[in-house]
């Protein structure tokens, strides 16, 4: 999923710059470089399928800093069990199946995404997933 979402964000005509918190480490603790990434990135990504309880804190520091900001993907179980305040947000629910096909996930969320149009009107800006 996230190589399906970074390939559709840096690819025309987004030309986003993403990068993924958990694979670009920063000093001098693991949660400083979380927080490094959300106060310099201007757009962020979240799967929080699944409820993992990492995610969710970041999720939390991000819908802090900007919650229009924030895009939140959730399977359809997830979905039906997230609190109404979170599903108010930016979401975009998918089959679950759809995890298991990386090129039927990529195709869906380059669907999807165009929707979307608050949260790509800032082209060139940093997406965190």
């Amino acid at each position: 999923m996230w190589t399906a979402v970074r390939e559709v964000l840096e690819a025309p005509p987004y030309g986003w710059t993403v990068i993924r918190a958990d694979l670009d480490v920063r000093e001098p603790s693991v949660l400083e470089g979380v927080l490094y990434h959300i106060e310099n990135s201007r757009r962020f990504v979240a799967d929080i399928s699944g409820n993992s309880a990492s995610v969710l804190i970041e999720l939390g520091m991000m819908l802090q800093k900007d919650a229009q900001s924030t895009l939140l993907l959730a399977d359809e179980q997830t979905f039906a069990r997230l609190p109404a305040d979170i599903k108010g947000a930016i979401c975009m629910v998918y089959r679950e199946e759809l995890r298991n096909d990386p090129n039927e996930f990529g195709a869906w969320f380059a669907r999807e995404i165009l929707a979307r149009k608050h949260f790509i009107a800032m082209h060139g800006g940093k997406a965190l997933s």
